[in-house]
């Protein structure tokens, strides 16, 4: 596998969020079925997307083992697109739209590290920061907000912490603030940094300038010296 095809099956995996190591039996099929996949979204009727989406499962029959991390990995985003393509509706965005959202998530990560929504609030968020980071942001929110229902004494323990700052408004309704602001910051810190890989394949294919580039991943790098795919 030449240089270029091997970049881009490295941003494709950061983009699924697959180990490139776990492509290592068969790279080549690894790529072929990522670059399917990528376009999978875009196939509006449910049925013709389930059955797209099953073929792409199908061949990898007979190379990787079906309980391997790759068709695990691969198989997740399968069934992801086919219920909830709207998921991935950045792969669709065409590179203005998305250095855009690019531009106005980090000026909301900005304004929610100064209104005290970051890292700081997120260590005393009942462990939510955590269970984020560990897994997406939708099935971190749901095992936060679980464990939070119902529980008076983290409950109690985050009065204790946050009470001066929530004021009157503490308790459940604080544990509410809380639980959203620590969701916040983390679906907008993740959604940047898939927005960043999608822009670093479009970037290496082609699809974005020099300076959509400088916006996104600053300056420090010149654009120029960074190969495109052809040029590896």
């Amino acid at each position: 596998m030449d240089q270029g095809s091997k970049q881009r099956l490295n941003n494709l995996c950061a983009i699924f969020k697959i180990r490139p190591q776990a492509t290592e039996l068969n790279p080549e099929l690894a790529l072929a079925l990522l670059s399917h996949l990528y376009a999978m979204p875009a196939i509006a009727d449910k049925s013709a997307r389930r059955n797209y989406g099953n073929q792409i499962l199908g061949n990898t029959s007979g190379v990787f083992d079906p309980y391997s991390e790759f068709v695990g990995g691969l198989g997740s985003n399968v069934i992801m697109m086919q219920e909830f393509p709207q998921w991935y509706a950045n792969l669709g965005k065409s590179t203005a739209q998305l250095v855009e959202i690019y531009a106005d998530l980090e000026r909301t990560v900005y304004w929610l590290n100064k209104a005290g929504w970051g890292a700081g609030m997120a260590a005393g968020g009942a462990g939510i920061a955590e269970a984020i980071d560990k897994g997406s942001v939708k099935a971190g929110a749901k095992r936060g907000v679980d464990r939070l229902v119902g529980r008076s004494a983290i409950i109690e323990a985050l009065q204790k912490r946050f009470g001066a700052r929530l004021g009157a408004a503490a308790g459940v309704a604080g544990v509410v603030v809380i639980v959203g602001g620590t969701i916040a910051y983390h679906s907008a810190l993740q959604q940047m940094e898939e927005i960043r890989n999608i822009l670093l394949d479009r970037f290496h294919s082609g699809q974005m300038t020099d300076e959509q580039y400088k916006q996104v991943f600053g300056t420090q790098v010149d654009p120029a010296l960074v190969k495109k795919y052809w040029e590896m």
